[in-house]
């Protein structure tokens, strides 16, 4: 269990396998405050606090650390970038101090302290003044690449490395722990792994995702389409991080045997690639009519 009201882990609970604690938030925070406040001063040190277990016991150390800067403020900081009463010097000289400090997500996923003014002790929350805006916090596990990914078996246990009898029927990434279904098309199916996008095989191979010059497609904050060879039109939804086939790759066909496909009230048309695929181009052709060759259509842009 964390320190009664915080997150922060409680020296008489540990957990079986203690980790230790994630402090981009507490350093990109102190970082700010150095810059504010003319630099750090000295060592933090950890006030002594009550046990909350054992209340007439002797004092232990507390979840926060205590930093002094230049300008004789401190602000005591949890590793996991909570922070306790913050005291800005003001232009008066004198050291006042904010209580009651809560951690505010913001849509953006940036952090606003909010916390009690000691000039208005019995008002409302409000922003800590002087106080800088945390960071949008970064995971500290980054996903491992598709050729270090564990194989898993239909009874969900770890293929050994170099088995190829065992049939794997999903991926994990040893360092996230997010798990990916092998699919059963033979041509594979395109997931997201990381910041790229990767076809996945039946047998658990991969392959890395590229656009007609050899550059990673990368995942984007907005829906994209892309193509595939062998795949086809894939759509990517970053709300669901799903990418599904749009129009499937058709294969043993050219371009001219084909006809413009609408999809999201968009039209498609085939194009030959030139190394024996169709990919399929957006264009700005109505979705109304029906084509018989696009490229023949005197309305299309990339007629012949």
């Amino acid at each position: 269990m964390p320190w009664p009201g915080t997150n922060i882990p409680a020296p008489w609970d540990p957990a079986p396998t203690p980790a230790p604690p994630d402090t981009t938030q507490r350093d990109a925070l102190l970082k700010q405050l150095v810059a504010q406040h003319g630099g750090q001063v000295g060592t933090p040190s950890t006030p002594l606090v009550k046990n909350p277990k054992d209340p007439s016991g002797p004092e232990i150390p507390g979840p926060y650390d205590l930093y002094s800067f230049a300008d004789g403020s401190t602000l005591e900081i949890a590793p996991t970038g909570e922070v306790s009463k913050y005291t800005p010097k003001d232009k008066t000289g004198t050291v006042t101090g904010w209580t009651d400090i809560t951690q505010i997500r913001n849509p953006d996923q940036t952090i606003t302290y909010y916390g009690r003014d000691p000039k208005d002790p019995g008002g409302a929350l409000k922003p800590v003044e002087g106080l800088p805006v945390s960071a949008a916090p970064t995971s500290a596990k980054q996903p491992s690449p598709t050729n270090q990914l564990d194989k898993i078996d239909a009874q969900g246990n770890l293929i050994a490395p170099g088995d190829t009898t065992t049939k794997p029927v999903s991926l994990r990434d040893p360092a996230t722990g997010s798990v990916i279904d092998i699919p059963k098309d033979p041509a594979g199916s395109v997931t997201a792994v990381g910041d790229n996008f990767y076809v996945i095989k039946p047998d658990g191979s991969s392959t890395l995702v590229t656009d007609a010059a050899g550059k990673p497609i990368a995942k984007t904050k907005d829906p994209s389409q892309f193509n595939v060879p062998g795949i086809g039109l894939v759509n990517y939804d970053p709300s669901s991080g799903k990418a599904n086939v749009l129009i499937a790759a058709p294969t043993g066909v050219q371009a001219r045997d084909l006809k413009p496909e609408v999809r999201g009230g968009k039209t498609y048309i085939p194009i030959d690639n030139g190394q024996g695929g169709i990919t399929w181009q957006e264009t700005n052709l109505p979705t109304d009519t029906t084509y018989t060759v696009a490229q023949n259509d005197p309305r299309s842009p990339t007629s012949s």
